[in-house]
């Protein structure tokens, strides 16, 4: 029963690839596989809006899994729902290595500034999404799946090489904190072999 849901889903995700007309590539035979796109960004004493990944941000271990801010060519990915951590600390952290180290927490409570935050979501320049955080709890409580706990969105795709630019207009200036943005959905690869 799962082999036919899961085959189900990939035939969905194909669908809705192939329609997008910025995925440049034949979808029909593409790799689908679950994933998750996330960046983490300190935001310490910062208000007003903040581009939470530049073009200049290269992929870093414990810090985002997403390079220059956009995909490569031969990937896309469809976005089902979104999750939101945060993580509070004593002091601004040194550098940005300091941010694997910090402990995250699922929801946007941890500091009250982050919490009545504006989330907007752009993708080559379109909005897919603009939502309060504190309108983005968990879907689920107390679930340890991410794709269960996200906040479910309109399903929307990147494309390859489009820039991803996600920015948090913050109302009050926040603590010492930093938050994380996770991309939960689909990893579309085109099949090179």
């Amino acid at each position: 029963m799962q082999l036919i849901k899961a085959l189900e889903e990939k035939k969905a995700v194909r669908m809705i690839a192939k329609e997008n007309q910025k995925v440049n590539f034949n979808v029909a035979n593409a790799r689908i596989e679950k994933d998750m796109l996330w960046l983490r960004k300190e935001l310490s004493g910062k208000s007003g809006i903040q581009q939470l990944i530049k073009p200049q941000d290269a992929e870093k271990d414990g810090v985002r899994n997403i390079d220059s801010a956009k995909l490569t060519s031969g990937t896309a990915f469809l976005v089902t729902g979104i999750l939101i951590s945060t993580t509070s600390f004593g002091a601004p952290l040194a550098n940005e290595s300091e941010m694997s180290k910090q402990e995250f927490s699922i929801g946007s409570q941890a500091d009250g500034a982050l919490f009545n935050s504006e989330l907007s979501i752009k993708v080559g320049g379109e909005e897919k999404m603009k939502a309060l955080l504190r309108h983005m709890s968990p879907e689920v409580a107390g679930d340890d799946k991410p794709e269960q706990m996200a906040y479910h969105v309109s399903p929307f795709v990147i494309p390859p090489s489009q820039v991803i630019n996600p920015e948090l207009n913050i109302l009050d200036a926040a603590g010492n904190c930093a938050i994380e943005v996770a991309f939960v959905g689909y990893k579309i690869s085109e099949n090179r072999g």
